[in-house]
């Protein structure tokens, strides 16, 4: 089934943005220059949908002159929900059910995302129904996807306050959803049976959570690491203009070029597990595409993150791979042997950048995942990299590069690795709230300044 059309959903005062949504329909509040509805236009007729249903409330009127009948070879259809001030976004989507019905693209009017969000979520299984979700952590509020096996979301909920933990399996919805046709019938008769019962202010996400049990599988399409907000208030303004600031030449520490290299230039500096690796050749193939770089240092050619990567594209035979270089000699390039070696150093670290350098040198690698090395900038993770751009010759024997070790002592290993996190995430919390109390009592200092003038 290939999708053509997409539902938006703007009809909403966006109350929490005023005095900007008291003339401008929040839909058309900028992001760095860019309004979220021309973002996600341009997005959508790069991905090739053909049809766009805007359902309009609230200074509809600007909205049309603004967007006109047709967008970038796309179709404009408005609807127009005469009940916008009284209802909310599931009321705006029974409005809209016969396209539903047809199979859609249903995104919500005040996500402001990348584009490569939207061709990760149309490259999936044609098939099934998918809900773009991101990591679900104590920084972020509102619907909440709960996971089983294979993404299946079996739980959904509005969360507003902190929870006590934070699962691998809790996404957070980014108001973006693939509905094939058929899913696209069951959910319109779950609004139908809701409108008529007079159940017209709430989220759709919350009648989706009423009849989802027993229904046609809705799977999660994980977006981790790639770049997107739901805009509600002044701060998330705030942090979106921020988020999507194009990088200046003084920020290029953060984010640096990946290239593709040739992958014999590369050194290896750790042997790999051998679940792991397996695990992430079945990952790989699956996606056909890889996420994040090799981090190499580019002086010596040796791989300081990304070991079982590297073994994976030895192992296919792959001639060229995606690198981001680092130089190692840089005194904010940092190497433990735990996380918590990145915010204090509570014991011997055990290790130097010399021995690293030495090791990766002289091939006497270390055993898998010695070192933990800690970098000046925020991995990348979103890089979707097909591996048919990759060059390609003899796959290579990498037994001598993988660990010796029993299943229940690598589980033992990323028991310990999990652990190790969960310490790392005690550690930005107690940091949080240091920052907050700092933030508190500044802010008190300058309630009493004010006093005075």
């Amino acid at each position: 089934m290939t999708i053509n059309n997409a539902i938006l959903l703007i009809a909403g005062f966006g109350s929490r943005l005023k005095p900007i949504t008291n003339t401008t329909p929040k839909c058309l509040v900028e992001v760095t220059g860019t309004p979220i509805l021309i973002n996600t236009l341009n997005h959508l007729a790069e991905e090739g949908i053909k049809d766009v249903i805007l359902v309009v409330g609230h200074l509809a009127d600007v909205i049309e002159t603004t967007i006109g009948n047709m967008y970038n070879g796309m179709k404009i259809t408005y609807v127009h929900s005469e009940e916008y001030a009284t209802t909310n976004n599931m009321y705006s989507l029974w409005l809209v059910r016969r396209y539903l019905e047809q199979g859609t693209l249903l995104i919500e009017g005040d996500s402001f995302f990348n584009r490569n969000i939207l061709t990760r979520i149309m490259q999936t299984n044609p098939a099934f129904s998918y809900w773009a979700g991101d990591r679900f952590s104590l920084f972020k509020e509102g619907c909440m996807l709960t996971t089983g096996e294979g993404n299946h979301i079996q739980q959904i909920q509005i969360v507003r306050e902190s929870l006590s933990d934070y699962k691998d399996n809790y996404h957070k919805s980014a108001g973006i959803i693939k509905i094939t046709p058929e899913f696209g019938k069951q959910f319109s008769k779950w609004l139908d049976i809701e409108v008529q019962a007079g159940n017209t202010n709430i989220y759709y996400d919350l009648v989706l959570a009423k009849y989802i049990e027993g229904s046609t599988p809705l799977f999660v399409c994980p977006i981790h690491g790639m770049k997107w907000i739901e805009i509600d208030d002044h701060d998330d303004l705030q942090k979106a203009n921020e988020l999507f600031t194009p990088e200046t030449s003084s920020k290029t520490i953060l984010k640096r070029e990946v290239q593709i290299v040739p992958i014999d230039t590369l050194k290896p500096l750790e042997k790999v597990f051998p679940n792991h690796l397996s695990n992430l050749n079945n990952l790989l193939l699956r996606d056909g595409f890889v996420k994040a770089p090799l981090l190499v240092d580019k002086n010596t050619g040796i791989v300081l993150d990304g070991s079982h990567r590297y073994i994976f594209f030895l192992m296919h035979g792959y001639k060229t791979v995606p690198v981001q270089y680092v130089d190692y000699t840089d005194e904010n390039i940092r190497v433990g042997t735990r996380l918590m070696h990145r915010h204090l150093i509570i014991d011997k670290t055990n290790i130097s950048k010399s021995e690293v350098v030495e090791r990766g040198l002289t091939g006497n690698i270390f055993p898998p995942r010695t070192t933990r090395h800690f970098f000046p900038f925020r991995k990348i993770d979103d890089m979707d990299i097909s591996l048919t751009e990759l060059k390609k010759s003899n796959p290579v024997d990498v037994k001598h590069f993988i660990e010796d070790v029993t299943v229940q002592e690598e589980i033992a290993h990323n028991e310990g690795f999990i652990h190790e996190i969960d310490q790392e995430i005690d550690e930005i919390i107690n940091y949080m709230y240091e920052a907050r109390s700092v933030k508190e009592y500044l802010k008190y200092q300058v309630e009493m300044m004010n006093k005075h003038i």
